[in-house]
């Protein structure tokens, strides 16, 4: 049945939640955008995308969200074609969230809104399910505010959003490169450790010669596991290249070496984006790199002394 446009009621009720989902939708668009790696990561875990178009498909579905939570917000809308294409966009993310909750079960986190506010796959599908109500009401209720030449203006504000998404946050090939395990020979840029007066100035220069350079979390049971058997490699071969980057809180540096025996190495300690770019998310990850270009990747469960010294003697 449709609903009486006219009526002044349902007219501030549809403005209010138009302007209530618009400015969820901009959330929502922000807190995906940084750190964006979690949301690439998703796309290529889920096989949604591989690691050359998850860059891309991640920053057009953030700006298609933030366009749609800007029209919604402003209420503007040309017949309805808005808040049906927000309607479907998260009918279409339910979608999605009931295939991983069939397959992976109800997940902590299903970055709906990043890092920022982790809400499980089933929360995310009860807030999902009242923005479709909402949205719905909207539909049959507001068609929004028109304005001249409103296709100009709907092209206008997609381009707009999706330029300042890629703007904003351009895709970065180091973080794809580093989170493919099958990709190597590609260039990991540490220059940031020399010249950011935050950093520890390495005593070495990591981007020439050979050097293993391990990116450890202080809390990731598989990374104390990687540091403690580096801790060991190094005691009885001390001249091995190897250094340490450590992400996490300064205050667990010391249970940290503590369990681990492994303060003879160097490091450092690099947070956000920067040791997400390098580290690819997935670890502990060990890189084998020579002259700044990472040659190979290794698994900490296979590295011995043998293999570090085969590689340091290898001449390519």
């Amino acid at each position: 049945m449709k609903l009486n446009n006219d009526s002044i009621v349902l007219k501030s009720l549809g403005i209010g939640f138009r302007i209530l989902c618009g400015s969820l939708f901009i959330f929502s668009a922000y807190t995906k955008l940084f750190p964006i790696e979690y949301f690439e990561y998703q796309l290529v875990g889920d096989h949604l995308a591989n690691w050359t178009t998850s860059g891309y498909l991640s920053r057009l579905l953030i700006s298609f969200e933030f366009f749609l939570g800007v029209s919604l917000l402003i209420s503007f809308d040309y017949k309805q074609l808005i808040v049906r294409s927000a309607f479907f966009l998260t009918s279409i993310f339910t979608i999605y969230l009931l295939v991983v909750l069939a397959i992976k079960g109800n997940e902590p986190n299903c970055n709906c809104f990043g890092e920022v506010i982790k809400m499980s796959v089933v929360s995310s599908l009860i807030k999902n399910t009242v923005l479709l109500v909402v949205l719905m009401f909207i539909w049959k209720s507001h068609n929004g505010y028109s304005l001249k030449f409103p296709k100009i203006i709907i092209s206008s504000l997609l381009v707009i959003s999706i330029a300042t998404v890629f703007i904003v946050n351009p895709i970065n090939k180091t973080f794809a490169n580093a989170a493919n395990n099958d990709f190597k020979n590609f260039k990991m840029d540490l220059g940031f450790l020399y010249t950011d007066s935050i950093y520890i100035k390495p005593q070495t220069d990591l981007m020439k010669g050979k050097h293993i350079i391990a990116f450890l979390s202080l809390t990731c049971p598989h990374c104390r596991l990687a540091a403690l058997k580096f801790g060991v490699i190094t005691k009885e071969n001390p001249e091995f290249p190897i250094y340490f980057i450590l992400n996490g809180d300064s205050a667990k540096i010391k249970p940290f070496y503590e369990e681990t025996k492994s303060e003879n190495i160097p490091s450092n300690i690099v947070k956000g984006n920067s040791f997400i770019e390098l580290s690819g998310l997935s670890l502990p990850a060990i890189y084998f790199v020579k002259d700044g270009i990472v040659e190979k990747r290794e698994n900490y469960l296979n590295i011995t002394n043998e293999m570090i010294t085969n590689w340091l003697l290898k001449k390519n």
